[in-house]
């Protein structure tokens, strides 16, 4: 690991501990992923997906919250652009939506 340099991490479905001595005394930036995989709720197993869409229908995950930024389909190159360029379209989530919705804002 170099002076300065970047770490990816991913979640695995058993998370493993580890010595991050090296991340801070090299001041290395720290790079998440996250991923999906069979996750174990109540004692029951269960798919990640499954468990989201579980929290969805109770209204414990609320993603709309997060969706800043909202294309029809034919606007495409705009949607992609402000995912892309999210310092200056101060974009959180964009949604392209797969068919004509009044609630297309751009």
């Amino acid at each position: 690991m170099k002076p300065r340099g970047a770490v990816v991490v991913g979640i695995d479905a058993l998370p493993a501990p580890a010595d991050c001595t090296a991340i801070w005394l090299r001041e290395v930036d720290l790079l998440g992923s996250h991923g999906h995989g069979l996750e174990t709720v109540g004692g029951r197993p269960c798919h990640t997906f499954e468990l989201v869409l579980e929290w969805m229908k109770r209204k414990r995950l609320v993603p709309e919250g997060m969706v800043t930024h909202r294309y029809a389909l034919e606007n495409y190159r705009r949607a992609i652009g402000a995912a892309t360029a999210k310092k200056d379209s101060k974009a959180i989530k964009v949604v392209l939506k797969m068919a004509h919705d009044a609630a297309a804002r751009h």
